[in-house]
């Protein structure tokens, strides 16, 4: 195998390693997406709560 041949394999490599470390950070941002949803529909669902207990003091 040439030197060049291996100069390309680790090319190749490098480059697929970026993709790699690319998709997981993509993966990481994505899930701190569902926790801050899940987060927030959290919190909705505590001041819906509060919110009917008030109506059901009133009513």
């Amino acid at each position: 195998m040439s030197v060049g041949g291996v100069g390309g394999g680790a090319a190749d490599m490098s480059g697929l390693m970026s993709v790699l470390q690319q998709g997981l950070q993509k993966s990481t941002d994505l899930s701190k997406n569902m926790i801050s949803i899940g987060v927030e529909n959290s919190i909705i669902g505590d001041k819906m709560a509060i919110a009917q207990e008030i109506i059901d003091v009133y009513a």
